[in-house]
């Protein structure tokens, strides 16, 4: 196991070659972009202001319909840096939301997002993986099949929602 020292420096040399630095931009812009395309693209969605990013785990922005949004529930994308993964959560403004929806809901309920419910979680109540290694090097034919994900599962959302509120 190497030292914290041993680590540092590593991260030192890396971050000099600067590599880490350009890829990390890129995925921030890519994110960027593919906020502003779903916001003029779509206009039954309203999209939080910015990007939040966590270290260099993971980088997310929120999605609202008029429908979550009365239930105070938001759907979040979620972009993984280690898998390269872009998955979309089903969430509440708080725990007691989540909870409500999570007791409400059954395996069965989502079989059309091939996704699981999520027990005991602090943050989701449904999570579906969009995208799993992304390519970046079509980013259009990318934004399409994600913005294509997105909007399916809002709308398998709504419609299951529509069932149980």
């Amino acid at each position: 196991m190497s030292s914290l020292k041993e680590l540092f420096e590593e991260y030192k040399k890396q971050l000099q070659i600067g590599h880490i630095q350009k890829a990390y931009q890129g995925i921030l812009d890519f994110m960027t972009s593919l906020r502003l395309h779903l916001e003029k693209s779509n206009s039954n969605v309203s999209l939080s202001s910015s990007i939040q990013n966590y270290y260099l785990e993971v980088s997310y922005f929120f999605i609202v319909t008029e429908m979550l949004k009365k239930e105070k529930l938001k759907i979040v994308l979620f972009f993984y840096h280690n898998s390269f993964t872009f998955d979309v959560w089903l969430s509440g403004n708080n725990k007691a939301v989540r909870k409500k929806f999570t007791e409400k809901l059954s395996p069965k309920s989502l079989s059309k997002f091939k996704s699981s419910i999520t027990v005991n979680d602090e943050f989701s109540i449904v999570r579906h993986t969009l995208v799993d290694n992304a390519d970046f090097s079509d980013s259009k034919a990318l934004v399409k099949k994600i913005e294509k994900g997105i909007l399916l599962f809002i709308d398998n959302t709504e419609k299951l929602l529509t069932k149980i509120i």
